[in-house]
This record gives C-alpha cells, structure tokens and sequence, in this order.
C-alpha cells in the first residue's frame, strides 16, 4: 500500500469523524460488567465490537461517535479489505485496533459524548495521519 493510499484512507476516516455529535453522556446503573468484558478492556484485532462497549456509557445514541461513526466505519473498512493489499490490509487491522485500544481509558472517565469524539479525533489525527 503506498503512502498516498495510506493517506486517503486515513482522511476518508477523519472526514467520517468530522461530523457533530450533540448528545450528553449519562451513566448506567450495570456498565461495570460491561466496561470489564475482555473486548471493552483489550479490543481484539480485526474486531469492531469495542464500540458496543463505549455506547452503553456515553448514550451516544445511533447518530453518536460510537455506533455512528466508530462502529460504522469499523465495518465498512472491514467489508472493503479485499480491495487492499495483503500489507494494506494489515495497516487497516492494526490502525483500527489501535484507534479502539487508545478510547479504553475513556470507559473509566465521565465525560459527553462530544469530549469522546473529540478525544477520538485528536487520536486519529496522531496516530493514522502520518
């Protein structure tokens, strides 16, 4: 995968991520059991389901960053691997593994949704942008 594809995608997934997110977090009453689950604490590799985990926290809701945006594209990026190169496709796990496993500590913060998404922008811009 050459740097300039390497560099589409990583915008594509930035300007997916650009859009607001307006609702206000809240917290559940039984979200410690969730937030321990072995995918909320250490997200697998080539797995989308870490944001299952952020969205009973924050209340996002369908619309928010994590079933709107992070799960959304997680998987829209999963279905499109074919497309990519054997290297494209492992810089496409392990980008979207490591997004997931730097949002880990925002289960154990009591924060909005917008400071999550925020948060998650500032993380892609550092870690996929080059």
């Amino acid at each position: 995968m050459t740097f300039f594809t390497r560099l589409a995608f990583a915008l594509t997934l930035l300007g997916a991520l650009l859009a607001p997110v307006a609702n206000a977090a809240t917290m559940n009453a039984g979200l410690l059991q969730v937030r321990q689950s072995p995918v909320c604490t250490a997200p697998p590799l080539d797995d989308c389901s870490f944001y299952a985990c952020l969205e009973p926290k924050f209340n996002c809701g369908p619309e928010g960053y994590p079933i709107g945006f992070g799960q959304k594209f997680c998987n829209k990026f999963s279905a499109a691997r074919n497309e990519l190169s054997a290297e494209g496709q492992q810089w496409m796990i392990k980008t979207m593994n490591c997004l997931q496993v730097t949002l880990v500590p925002e289960l154990a913060i009591s924060q909005t949704c917008d400071t999550l998404e925020s948060k998650a922008l500032d993380r892609v811009a550092r870690k996929v942008l080059p």
